[in-house]
């Protein structure tokens, strides 16, 4: 396979870490925010903006958010914005990359943000007809459940209609999540073909949860088919409230690894990323598993590549 330019956003501090009740402070945050970039990372999800009753963990986004700029001012961050309200309050915080998130699933969709599917397309044209006054700032949709939830069948027709939705409103890129880790990579290719079959008009990528193990596999079909764009965390955190019984994200480290032994660009330093999940699983001290496969089998130390 020839050399192909892979982007990676890394998801650590938002998806990571959302599942984890106790409150890790702002000061070990802004930690784990320098090893990742030490590492390599350049795009980061660092927060979201949500009510801090229901996930406490975010109750610092805005003081996070403005101390990560500081110390990073030519680093991508982005947050979280399940709602309207969410993201009035990330423009207000200087935001320039803002996800929006809404699912194909109507059971996860009313579980994760109160609203049908209908109501949730309603508030993105709201929110993407407010963000025309703020030209600088971007929108990403997360795209959740797309390749199911539980008993919900979402079919790839289903996923193409709410994409053009989506669409629509003026958005330009979709992340498309399998939030609950149960895509295999005939479906992946399905998707891709559907989309470019259909030649919809925006930037695409996808976020997979590794439930099943195939988080790998799916993201190397994505990459045979054109994809270059995928989200992963550190240690294999995170996982979704609202999705039972899935587990996290593909392995940042795993990812890396594979696209090293492919021949692949990705940018990040396996070696320094292994000593930043090794600092991160220190700093959460048993709090979330750490899953990857790469710091397991090697000890917490790189293996030869080549």
């Amino acid at each position: 396979m020839s050399l192909k330019k892979i982007k990676i956003v890394d998801v650590t501090l938002r998806d990571g870490l959302q599942n984890i009740d106790t409150f890790i402070s702002t000061e070990s945050k802004l930690k784990i925010v320098n090893k990742l970039i030490n590492s390599g990372v350049n795009k980061l999800e660092i927060t979201s903006f949500v009510n801090p009753k229901a996930v406490p963990q975010f109750k610092d986004a805005e003081n996070f958010y403005e101390s990560c700029t500081k110390l990073y001012p030519n680093i991508s961050f982005s947050a979280l914005t399940p709602n309207l309200k969410g993201v009035e309050r990330a423009v207000n915080a200087g935001l320039k990359e803002i996800v929006f998130v809404l699912s194909a699933s109507e059971k996860h969709n009313k579980s994760n943000v109160k609203m049908t599917v209908a109501e949730s397309l309603i508030q993105l044209k709201t929110v993407s007809d407010l963000l025309k006054k703020y030209p600088e700032v971007n929108i990403q949709v997360d795209l959740s459940t797309a390749f199911g939830y539980e008993e919900d069948i979402v079919s790839v027709d289903k996923v193409i209609e709410i994409s053009k939705k989506i669409s629509d409103t003026g958005v330009n890129k979709i992340m498309y999540c399998d939030t609950s880790g149960i895509a295999v990579p005939a479906q992946v290719e399905n998707l891709i073909k559907n989309i470019k079959r259909k030649n919809l008009n925006f930037k695409f990528g996808f976020h997979f949860h590794d439930t099943f193990g195939c988080a790998i596999a799916n993201i190397i079909k994505a990459i045979e088919l054109d994809c270059n764009l995928f989200e992963a965390a550190a240690g294999g955190l995170g996982g979704c409230p609202f999705a039972h019984g899935a587990t996290g994200n593909v392995s940042l480290e795993d990812l890396v690894w594979v696209l090293d032994k492919m021949n692949l660009i990705s940018d990040i330093d396996l070696n320094k990323l292994l000593e930043t999940t090794q600092f991160l699983e220190k700093t959460l001290a048993g709090l979330a598993p750490i899953n990857s496969k790469v710091y397991a089998n090697t000890h917490h130390s790189c293996p030869t590549t080549g």
